[in-house]
Parts: C-alpha cells; structure tokens; sequence
C-alpha cells in the first residue's frame, strides 16, 4: 500500500537530501508508529501541510530539529518500524546537513 507522502515532508527530503527510497520507507514507518514520538513529528508535519500558519524557522530549528529528528529514528528502531541499518543510513544523511551546534546548514 502506498501512503500519501505530505509535501512538507518532501521538502524536508529535499533539503537534507534523502534518497526518494529511504524517504519513503521513513514516512512509512512515521505513519504506522504508535510511539507518541514519532507520532508527534508525524502530526507537526501534516498540520504544517494543512494549515502552514506557525512560524517556519519554529518548525526548523525546534520541531524539527537535528535531535529530534534523530530520536524519532531512534524510536522507530525501538519500535521495530525501521531496521538499524536503514535508520543508520538515514541518520548519516541528516547529520551531514546537521553543524556542530546541532542545528541545520
């Protein structure tokens, strides 16, 4: 089953450059979380999409931030949504947009 990947999402992909597959299975693995988490990130990203009224760098650099982002994936491991190896592969994708100060390039 193919889910409905919101365009914010995409954009974010797209600045942290993410292969379209792990972006993918990564909205995928967000979309069947029962962790609160990832659940949470998920619910940020859909409301932005449906209604972009909070402020943009907000979502950036807190909702969005690197840890939290990181953590997300961490969570989905725990969980068992995402396998270590493909949550590593997405991990070194994000921290490589990611400075020393733990925010985005």
């Amino acid at each position: 089953m193919q889910v409905r990947i919101p365009p914010v999402f995409w954009q974010f992909a797209r600045y942290w450059r993410l292969p379209e597959r792990l972006t993918r299975l990564w909205w995928q693995a967000l979309s069947q979380s029962r962790y609160s988490q990832p659940q949470a990130l998920r619910q940020a990203w859909l409301l932005w999409d449906g209604a972009p009224i909070a402020d943009p760098t907000s979502v950036v650099q807190r909702t969005c931030a690197p840890a939290e982002v990181v953590a997300v994936l961490e969570a989905l491991v725990h969980e068992g949504r995402l396998t270590r190896q493909l949550a590593t592969q997405m991990e070194e994708v994000l921290l490589a947009r990611a400075t020393r100060e733990g925010t985005w390039h």
